[in-house]
């Protein structure tokens, strides 16, 4: 096992750092060009930006996701209610009361 280890991760220390700021860049959003350079020289991470790619970038896109479809969802008419439609064009309008099935 030492052996792999000493290997993969030399006794200077540098490729150990390396290692870590790649984490750093996958896990978090804060900006690091050296890193970003090194991680889209390669052909899996070509287009890795860490401001949109990392777990934390993808987390806040998902908050942000998700209010946009509660303010969809908020729109749905929900029962017990009367709605009123225009038509901008006519000027006609219509209405529909939503109330529960017996």
């Amino acid at each position: 096992m030492t052996d792999v280890f000493n290997n993969t991760f030399p006794g200077d220390g540098t490729s150990f750092a390396k290692l870590f700021r790649w984490l750093g860049a996958i896990a978090g959003k804060t900006a690091d060009t050296a890193t970003r350079t090194e991680i889209n020289a390669t052909t899996a991470g070509a287009t890795f930006n860490e401001t949109e790619d990392s777990l934390e970038a993808l987390r806040d896109q998902q908050v942000t996701d998700t209010a946009a479809l509660q303010t969809e969802v908020n729109k749905i008419p929900r029962k017990d209610t009367t709605h009123r439609w225009t038509n901008t064009e006519t000027g006609k309008t219509a209405s529909v009361e939503i109330t529960e099935d017996p």
